[in-house]
C-alpha cells in the first residue's frame, strides 16, 4: 500500500499523475471524481493491473487526467491533501508520502518524483505532455499502456481491510478546491 499511496500523490500532483498510494493485493478497486463546480482537474480513466496484487511483486498504473482553465506553476501554492482511512479509521501521516498528509504540489514533484519512480532525467517522464515538473498548462495528461510499473511492498499489515482515500488539491491563496478524487479498495489477508 505504501507505493500505491506514493504513486497517487505523484499522479495527483503532476496534474495528477496521482497520486499515490501503495501497492497491495487489492480487490474491488474503484474511483470517482468528487470535485465541486470549481474543480477544473478531473480523472477520465484510471486502471491498475493486475487486479490482484502479490506482496513483493509488481503492479502498473495507467491514468488520463484533464485540466481545464487553470495553470499550475511553482509561483502558486497548490495544497494536495490525502485523507486515508482503513476500516473507517484515519491513517495518520506516516512519512513523507504515506498516510493522511498534506503536500505542496510543485515542491513534492520536484523532491519525490525521481525517488519514487527512479526517473532522474525529466526527459524520461512517463506522463504525456509533461516533464513531470511545474508548470502545467491546461490540457490532457496521461500515463498510457502498458503503464508505469512499481513494486508492491512486502509488508501490508497496516492496510489490511477496506481502504478509502480522498485526494484533493486546493489553490492556497484563493482557497478554491481544483481537484477531488475518491479511491476505494480492499486489502485481503
Amino acid at each position: 500500500m505504501y507505493m500505491l499511496h506514493r504513486m497517487m500523490n505523484c499522479l495527483v500532483t503532476a496534474g495528477l499523475v496521482l497520486a499515490f498510494l501503495a501497492t497491495p493485493p487489492a480487490h474491488g478497486f474503484g474511483w470517482a471524481n468528487c470535485g465541486g463546480p470549481d474543480a477544473s482537474i478531473s480523472v477520465s480513466s484510471l486502471n491498475l493491473a493486475p487486479e490482484t496484487w502479490v506482496a513483493g511483486g509488481e503492479a502498473s498504473v495507467t491514468i488520463k487526467v484533464e485540466s481545464r482553465h487553470f495553470n499550475v506553476s511553482s509561483a502558486d501554492v497548490y495544497r494536495v491533501r490525502v485523507v486515508h482511512r482503513v476500516n473507517g479509521r484515519l491513517l495518520p501521516c506516516l512519512d513523507a508520502l504515506t498516510g493522511s498528509c498534506e503536500y505542496n504540489l510543485c515542491q513534492t514533484l520536484e523532491q519525490h518524483f525521481g525517488e519514487i519512480w527512479g526517473i532522474a532525467d525529466p526527459v524520461d517522464c512517463p506522463v504525456t505532455n509533461s516533464n513531470c515538473k511545474c508548470p502545467f498548462a491546461p490540457g490532457t495528461y496521461s500515463i498510457n499502456p502498458p503503464g508505469m510499473t512499481f513494486a508492491v511492498p512486502d509488508r501490508l499489515e497496516r492496510f489490511r481491510g477496506h481502504n478509502d482515500v480522498r485526494i484533493t488539491a486546493t489553490h492556497e491563496s484563493l482557497g478554491v478546491e481544483r481537484f477531488c478524487l475518491d479511491l476505494s479498495f480492499d486489502i485481503l489477508p
